[in-house]
C-alpha cells in the first residue's frame, strides 16, 4: 500500500490499478484468493477512486471511462465470468454517478455493488410476489460514493438494503457529517 499512497495516489497519478478474484467469487482458485478487504484498504487512500463493473458489458463501458479518467483508479474485478445483465446499446456510465436500474419502488431500495447486481434484481423480483416494491440502484464507483443518489433513495423509501461482497468489516460504511448517529452501509 505504501507504494500506492506515496507514488500514485498524492501526486494523484493518471493510474489504472486491476484486481481480480475480487469478492467472495474465486472460482478454482478457492478461499486463500478472495479478496473482500481490498475495498476497506484502497478506501483510505487518498485521491483513488474505486470502480466495479457487474457483468462483461459494464466492464467493457467502465474499460472506456477508465481510459478517459484522470487519477489513481482501482477497478475491482471478479475471477469468473457472470451472466450479462446490462445491455450495451443502452448502458450508460458517469464514475461517481449511480445507477437506476429499476425506479419507483415505495417499499425499500436496493443497492448493488459488482456481480451482486443480478442477484439484487432477482431478489426483487421475489420481493414482488410477496407484495413488496423494490427500487434497484447500482453503485459501480464505490469510492467517491454517489452520497445524493443514496440519500434520496433514502428519502423516497425509507428503507435501504445493500447487496455487496464483503464482510462487516469492510463494508462501506459511511458515517454522515452532519448526523453523527446516522450511517449509510453501501
Amino acid at each position: 500500500c505504501e507504494q500506492l499512497r506515496t507514488y500514485i495516489c498524492h501526486p494523484k497519478q493518471d493510474v489504472i490499478v486491476m484486481g481480480t478474484h475480487a469478492g467472495l467469487q474465486t472460482g478454482s482458485e478457492g478461499v486463500s484468493h478472495t479478496a473482500i478487504e481490498d475495498i476497506a484498504i484502497l478506501r483510505a487512500l487518498p485521491n483513488m477512486t474505486i470502480i466495479q463493473p457487474s457483468d462483461a458489458v459494464s466492464a467493457r463501458v467502465l474499460a472506456r471511462k477508465a481510459l478517459e479518467f484522470h487519477g489513481p483508479l482501482y477497478v475491482r474485478l471478479p475471477f469468473d465470468a457472470v451472466e450479462d445483465i446490462n445491455d450495451e446499446a443502452t448502458y450508460h456510465v458517469e464514475i461517481g454517478k449511480a445507477n437506476w436500474v429499476k425506479r419507483r419502488g415505495k417499499d425499500v431500495t436496493l443497492i448493488a455493488t459488482g456481480i451482486m447486481l443480478d442477484r439484487t434484481v432477482k431478489a426483487a423480483k421475489a420481493l414482488k410476489a410477496r407484495g413488496v416494491n423494490a427500487q434497484i440502484m447500482e453503485i459501480h464507483t464505490l469510492k467517491p460514493i454517489d452520497r445524493e443518489a443514496v440519500i434520496t433513495a433514502a428519502g423516497e423509501t425509507g428503507a435501504i438494503v445493500t447487496v455487496e461482497q464483503a464482510m462487516e468489516f469492510t463494508a462501506q460504511w459511511t458515517q454522515e457529517e452532519e448526523e453523527p448517529n446516522r450511517f449509510l452501509c453501501v
